[in-house]
């Protein structure tokens, strides 16, 4: 039997009248059309005298308090005291995700589609409670239900995530200053210096409780490393981060349970880490920016919910354990032998970090984020940068679960809440998002600040979620944004203008200047017909044709140009050519070899180059990595030599310095 009380009414009662009610607001007032105009162009609306500023905060007010009704209307449903310790988990991440999918029914523009995804989700909820045994299958059927609608209905292909204002762009030492010794070598020291007192932090504060809450530090440490790379470099917003920290710890466990080594079930853990990143990032290769952190954010409650629960990580208890162990006669089981393993953890993942950032492949990722077209006229390859920039940060999350998983020793999946997520992500935008410097102040602040000074209230207020907006209102950069301006008005105490090194100018060479990382194309024989060819091509979109029959011939050394009005599809012919936009028939010829099937990047390594119309090349690189990102195609870097830092990988970053 359906029973129905006064919560129930409630909800029939208040929900369509208050979709009704926004839908009229923004279809048949002048505040809906402003808001509307703001969303579609934030300029054009400033320039028609409308204030955007106001528009947002309007729109805030409205978002707050549709969502304060919202937990109104759920709370009796659930039964949570409000204030109590069941709130975060009840009101949290799961009814944040499932707000999002029902949004993504009507790709977040359409509110009765919303309302009808909102509906379907509940019916299918029901289902599930009252037919399965184990309810955290709603949550994987959630999942699954995201994935599918990011996959299948999409998003707007021109979305930014806005993720890049948040970064905080480091300003090089000029070169010139870079010939004092203490400067060239100024970050090294500082982070000797670092290391050295995070391993006496256990010496001076001796407690079992602050020694593993130290420990914990280091590790998020880590995490704050990989969503420095994710988010920070790549531009991805992931909201699942520390659920990839939770697939390491449980992996670890695993394998270890069945006999295996500590440190080989760690490196395992690495390798699965990379692999459940991969497949959670693969909508990265289409979308970016909410659609992705809703994939994530859903992957974060259902491996939490369901994938952690299961027998084959718990076996028949609800917690699990794991000890280190002995290795080389060295006791890991010691908690202060575990935390000093825990520094030298993140003084790997760090040097990793840094090795990847100043190698092609950081910036690699960094241009695939600020203008993916300019990278793949470069020749690289933005699928296999973004899935990339996924698995990397991926397998450091799950390194960083598995030492959390020998820290903490005794555990269940409880630990691994999708809020601790959300946290994470704070924590790196508070320390400097994109920073190495940035992720691990962000750990000491959020982490190392509590066990430090102990659970104070105002330590609990600096720590919150208010104290980090409070911060970032006055230093939008965050603490790294600090450091780097301290290291400036260091060096300018310390080295008048007149005092530092002066670079004598290099007389001009009239010779010409060879590029040792472009290997010498071979000259074509006469004859050998034209570079370029473009054979009866063809574009549509939808009714209106862009290119009917278009065919070109360029011969070697021959300049071309199109002249034509403005939607002649000049613009269409170039991205035919150069590969951004299919042709529906005819084909298109490089040097002899037929190129119509294959991506920019490799018409780019094949010798095509292309120039665009806007001039915008990549905000997050300097002038010397924008260059050397351009050598790319020619000595691509690969990922482990970088990371190993071999002599070729070495000796390749080397000659794009020297270009």
């Amino acid at each position: 039997n359906l029973v129905l009380n006064s919560p129930h009414f409630m909800i029939i009662a208040f929900v369509p009248a208050v979709v009704v009610g926004l839908g009229m607001l923004l279809q048949r007032t002048p505040w809906g059309l402003a808001i509307r105009a703001a969303a579609d162009n934030r300029d054009a609306a400033e320039l028609a005298a409308i204030s955007t500023r106001r528009v947002s905060t309007m729109v805030w007010v409205l978002a707050g308090v549709l969502s304060t009704l919202t937990v109104i209307l759920v709370n009796p449903l659930r039964n949570v005291n409000v204030g109590g310790l069941g709130i975060a988990e009840a009101l949290g991440p799961g009814l944040l995700l499932r707000a999002l999918a029902a949004a993504l029914v009507g790709r977040l523009v359409s509110l009765p589609l919303a309302l009808v995804g909102g509906i379907g989700i509940g019916v299918v909820e029901a289902l599930v409670f009252a037919n399965v045994a184990d309810p955290s299958w709603s949550e994987l059927l959630l999942f699954l239900l995201v994935l599918t609608l990011v996959l299948v209905r999409g998003g707007d292909e021109g979305q930014e995530s806005g993720l890049e204002s948040l970064g905080t762009l480091v300003r090089p030492v000029p070169e010139r200053l870079r010939q004092i010794w203490w400067i060239r070598r100024g970050g090294h020291l500082a982070g000797l210096t670092g290391i050295v007192v995070a391993a006496l932090l256990p010496v001076l504060f001796g407690s079992a409780s602050q020694t593993f809450l130290f420990g914990r530090m280091l590790v998020f440490a880590i995490v704050g490393l990989s969503v420095t790379m994710l988010t920070g470099w790549s531009g991805q917003l992931s909201l699942g981060q520390f659920a990839m920290v939770g697939v390491g710890a449980m992996t670890t466990v695993f394998l270890h349970d069945r006999g295996m080594p500590y440190g080989a079930a760690l490196a395992y853990s690495v390798v699965a880490g990379a692999l459940v990143a991969l497949l959670v990032g693969f909508p990265a290769l289409r979308l970016r920016g909410l659609y992705l952190a809703v994939t994530t954010l859903s992957f974060a409650v259902a491996a939490r919910e369901w994938f952690f629960t299961q027998p084959w990580f718990l076996g028949d208890g609800s917690v699990v354990f794991v000890q280190p162990g002995t290795t080389l006669g060295v006791d890991y089981n010691a908690q202060k032998t575990f935390y000093l393993l825990c520094l030298a953890g993140l003084v790997v993942a760090v040097v990793v970090t840094a090795r990847l950032r100043s190698s092609g492949v950081g910036r690699s990722i960094i241009a695939v984020r600020d203008n993916e077209r300019a990278a793949a006229s470069f020749g690289i390859s933005p699928a296999a940068t973004k899935l990339l920039a996924f698995a990397v940060p991926g397998a450091m999350a799950a390194f960083a679960g598995s030492l959390l998983a020998g820290l903490t020793v005794q555990f269940g999946p409880d630990v691994f809440s999708p809020a601790d997520s959300l946290a994470i992500v704070g924590m790196a935008v508070i320390g400097g998002l994109g920073s190495i410097t940035g992720a691990v102040l962000g750990a000491v602040y959020v982490v190392g600040l509590p066990a430090l000074l102990g659970p104070t209230p105002a330590v609990q207020l600096a720590t919150s979620g208010i104290g980090l907006l409070v911060l970032l209102l006055f230093k939008p950069g965050g603490f790294a944004q600090v450091v780097f301006r301290a290291r400036d008005l260091l060096i300018e105490r310390l080295v008048p203008d007149d005092e530092s090194p002066i670079e004598t100018p290099a007389v001009p060479d009239e010779s010409p200047i060879e590029n040792p990382a472009v290997p010498a194309r071979a000259p074509r024989p006469a004859g050998s017909g034209p570079v370029l060819a473009v054979d009866r091509v063809t574009v549509r979109f939808g009714g209106l044709v862009a290119l009917d029959g278009v065919s070109l011939h360029v011969d070697e050394g021959e300049i071309v140009g199109l002249i034509g009005t403005n939607g002649a599809g000049k613009s269409t012919l170039m991205d035919v050519v150069s590969g951004f936009t299919p042709a529906e028939t005819g084909a298109v010829r490089l040097l002899g070899r037929d190129v119509t099937d294959l991506r920019p990047h490799v018409r780019a390594r094949l010798g095509m180059g292309r120039v665009f119309q806007d001039a915008r090349l990549f905000p997050g690189l300097t002038v010397r990595e924008a260059l050397q990102t351009a050598l790319e195609a020619d000595d691509p870097s690969d990922l482990i030599p970088v990371i190993a830092s071999f002599a070729p990988a070495r000796a390749a970053e080397e000659r794009k310095a020297a270009s």
